[in-house]
């Protein structure tokens, strides 16, 4: 018997363990989105500027689809504090239809309004950066 409770408690502690670190990797992965967004919107602004509609606007999806997936993060994530998870849900979600509405402009060659959602963005990710420093 008690070698029983010894390896369950073994057992529990590798799985608390290989839990931790799934969630470690997914904090890392939410971190390469956010630095991935960044050079995004460096590349997609250079193409604003060049009127290359086709880069701009897939650029704009790519930074939307990055957006999707740090908002399913937010929702997926186990935070004691819910008004934190709630907020970080609905940056994101305002992020990704901010990028939803700079494709769509970029696509149609309407560099002024598509250049007006890229500032949004950029104004929310020092808003956010200021509020919860991201990872170093």
């Amino acid at each position: 018997m008690r070698r029983y409770t010894r390896n369950v408690a073994l057992i529990a502690v590798a799985a608390l363990s290989i839990g931790g670190a799934a969630y470690a990797a997914s904090i890392l992965e939410f971190d390469r989105w956010m630095q991935r967004v960044e050079k995004k919107m460096l590349s997609v602004q250079k193409n604003f500027q060049r009127k290359n509609i086709e880069a701009a606007a897939s650029e704009a999806k790519e930074i939307e689809e990055l957006y999707r997936l740090m908002q399913v993060f937010f929702e997926n994530r186990k935070h004691p504090d819910q008004k934190d998870t709630e907020k970080g849900i609905a940056m994101f979600k305002e992020g990704r239809e901010a990028a939803a509405q700079m494709a769509v402009h970029a696509a149609a060659g309407n560099f002024d309004a598509a250049q007006a959602s890229a500032k949004t963005i950029a104004r929310d990710c020092k808003a956010c950066h200021r509020e919860y420093k991201p990872l170093d």
